[in-house]
């Protein structure tokens, strides 16, 4: 499993796809789980995803100002989702 982790970080055009790659491994981890309750007697009890080293480093993420949150607002509005800019001010 690590060897596909390896190739699952590179994307087609040579980019870093960090984000996919961590996201496809926990997903199979996951299903793998899953699978095992569902089916004990056919799937293998040993989770080959479980032992897998993750390197990623979650960004974090700047808050949005005010002016920003009054645009999105306004947006929404105009977007005729009122709903969407209520929820984003509650949020904030």
């Amino acid at each position: 499993m690590d060897a596909l982790y390896e190739k699952l970080k590179v994307g087609k055009d040579n980019k870093a796809r960090m984000r996919s790659a961590l996201l496809s491994i926990t997903v199979c981890r996951l299903a793998w789980n899953v699978a095992i309750r569902a089916q004990p007697t056919m799937v293998p009890v040993l989770n080959p995803f479980k032992g897998v080293e993750i390197e990623y480093e979650a960004k974090t993420n700047r808050s949005a100002t005010i002016a920003e949150l009054a645009a999105f607002v306004a947006a929404t509005d105009a977007d005729d989702q009122p709903s969407l800019g209520t929820a984003a001010m509650i949020g904030f």
